[in-house]
């Protein structure tokens, strides 16, 4: 299979994907995580990942050509084979958002998702389960984590739940939008 891909204007294999973004290319690695790793270059994040559910919701992401407010913007998702124990792997090209860490402006936000991350991801699914009244009263936070539920119906997606809110997984755009951008 060939992969193109739009930074470079060359077509590459599978093989070559993966190999590249170990090479000294100006990939810079972010992480590793139980499902894949995380490389970034210029203003877009390279994901090598075996999470098939992040991989549909991504490709939702795609498909839907709308510019959502909550979710990153996917250029590319390629299957890249599988791993040593058979799960396909694939690769997600995103864009990138500055950490909620880093944003001292969001300092009321982030101390809220500490304290209260695992109402909020209970709370995110369904919206049976109650929020704090302090997640209620911060607008940001709030109409953030409406708006992840709303942008998400609109995928179509009803086998599919959200349950990764918490502050490594969010980002801020260049408007200053709280992103969800790891599910």
């Amino acid at each position: 299979m060939w992969v193109y891909l739009f930074y470079m204007k060359i077509l590459i294999t599978e093989s070559q994907f993966i190999k590249l973004l170990n090479e000294d290319q100006g990939f810079k690695k972010l992480g590793k995580g139980n499902m894949g790793s995380v490389y970034i270059k210029n203003d877009k994040v390279y994901k090598i990942t075996e999470d098939e559910d992040e991989v549909v919701v991504s490709k939702g992401l795609m498909k839907s050509k709308k510019n959502f407010k909550h979710f990153p913007k996917i250029y590319t998702i390629t299957k890249l084979g599988e791993n040593q124990y058979g799960e396909t792997r694939h690769g997600i090209i995103r864009k990138n958002y500055e950490p909620i860490t880093n944003v001292g402006q969001l300092s009321d936000v982030i101390d809220l998702v500490k304290k209260y991350g695992r109402e909020i991801m209970a709370y995110i699914p369904n919206q049976k389960n109650g929020l704090p009244q302090d997640v209620k009263d911060n607008q940001k936070l709030f109409s953030t984590i409406q708006g992840i539920i709303d942008e998400f119906s609109t995928l179509n997606l009803p086998d599919y739940k959200l349950l990764d809110f918490h502050l490594n997984n969010l980002g801020v755009d260049q408007d200053g939008n709280i992103v969800l951008f790891d599910f």
